[in-house]
């Protein structure tokens, strides 16, 4: 059978698609160019089983393909990125300025600061009142802006020219002037584990409350399996290709066999033949044209045949003499194939003249007297 790997190669990339192509009923999915959202989140607005994602745990797309993440009624923050296995997430807002959104930022289960926490006064002051650093989103030039942490003693402190604003309790100190605000989850845990192993978590089947399992990850499991299936289906190409060219490469090696068993079955029946004749001019036409070639190669004579150039001349000469070889009476005095090969491609003098194949049986030898032809 002919295979070709122009046919191979499609099957077997076909094949590879198939086997790795995957179904989940919760897929990872995305907001633009955002993190990828899976267990225990979701997009709410694209997910509506609310199996595929943990309560707490609801994000949506903005019209601007942001990720956003409702911290309260009033702070929604975009998140920039998530890390499954560790549990936590980092979210920013519009203005890049949590201290502004601190007022309503009131934290709730699941999502909890990351850091240690302080409890800070904010105070403003005039432009000569120098504390610590200023928050440089929530000042001005006219008007810096300080927070304070409780504990500190402000009888030590210059404050005689400002105003309290307000208190904040229990809110890291980078949160004055990281624009990244960073979030973790406790609950539940048993996801971080399952992410730490390669896996996923979701759900337990029919389960009537909040317990979670881990499962494995397709995505993973697929790159692998694709991966292997794509280099399998290389080396099976390989191979493929490889008979294939063996088996064309065996086939023409038989043809070209068969071809020389058929030439040889003919040169071995080749048997000169045998003329006496008077040979004048007025009968040429009785004349055997391979005796005359070699009377006239033994009288080191020309070949009486006009050619274009000297190089011609030698061609000619060669021809006739591996020609008078290939026609010895004798079977064991003629040359193999592979000689007569290296006979052709070898240089021409230095070839050596046959024995006479046409010994006449009477005294009578043959002086061929012939007129000169020309090649075409």
């Amino acid at each position: 059978m002919d295979m070709s790997p122009r046919m191979v190669i499609p099957t077997l990339l076909s094949f590879v698609l198939f086997f790795g192509e995957g179904h989940n009923g919760c897929p990872e999915l995305q907001c633009g160019n955002g993190p990828r959202i899976r267990f225990p989140f979701r997009l709410k607005d694209r997910q509506p089983d609310q199996h595929c994602g943990y309560p707490g745990f609801d994000l949506y797309c903005s019209h601007n393909n942001d990720t956003v993440l409702e911290l309260a009624s009033s702070v929604k923050a975009f998140v920039d990125s998530i890390d499954y296995e560790s549990q936590f997430i980092n979210v920013t807002v519009s203005d890049n300025c949590f201290p502004w959104n601190i007022p309503g930022l009131h934290l709730s289960p699941p999502f909890q600061f990351k850091n240690s926490l302080y409890n800070y006064s904010l105070f403003n002051c005039t432009p000569d009142t120098y504390i610590d650093y200023p928050i440089p989103c929530f000042s001005s030039s006219r008007h810096p802006v300080y927070a304070i942490r409780s504990d500190r003693d402000i009888n030590d402190l210059p404050i005689l020219s400002c105003t309290k604003m307000y208190s904040v309790s229990s809110v890291p100190y980078y949160i004055w002037y990281n624009p990244i605000l960073e979030l973790t989850w406790s609950e539940p845990a048993q996801c971080g584990r399952c992410e730490r192993k390669g896996k996923k978590c979701r759900f337990q089947n029919n389960s009537t409350d909040l317990k979670t399992e881990c499962f494995p990850n397709k995505g993973r499991s697929r790159k692998i399996v694709t991966t292997v299936s794509i280099l399998g289906s290389f080396l099976l190409t390989l191979v493929v290709y490889a008979l294939y060219h063996v088996y064309r490469y065996d086939k023409t090696e038989k043809e070209n066999q068969a071809g020389i068993e058929f030439f040889l079955e003919d040169y071995q029946a080749l048997k000169p033949t045998r003329k006496n004749v008077d040979v004048t001019v007025e009968n040429t036409s009785q004349i055997y044209f391979p005796e005359w070639i070699y009377n006239l190669l033994e009288q080191k004579d020309d070949l009486r045949v006009y050619v274009e150039d000297n190089g011609d001349a030698k061609i000619a000469k060669k021809l006739a003499i591996v020609g008078l070889w290939c026609i010895q009476w004798h079977l064991v005095d003629r040359p193999s194939m592979k000689v007569v090969v290296q006979m052709l491609e070898g240089e021409g003098d230095k070839l050596t003249m046959p024995p006479n194949p046409f010994a006449s049986t009477g005294p009578t030898r043959i002086n061929v007297s012939m007129p000169a032809r020309r090649l075409n």
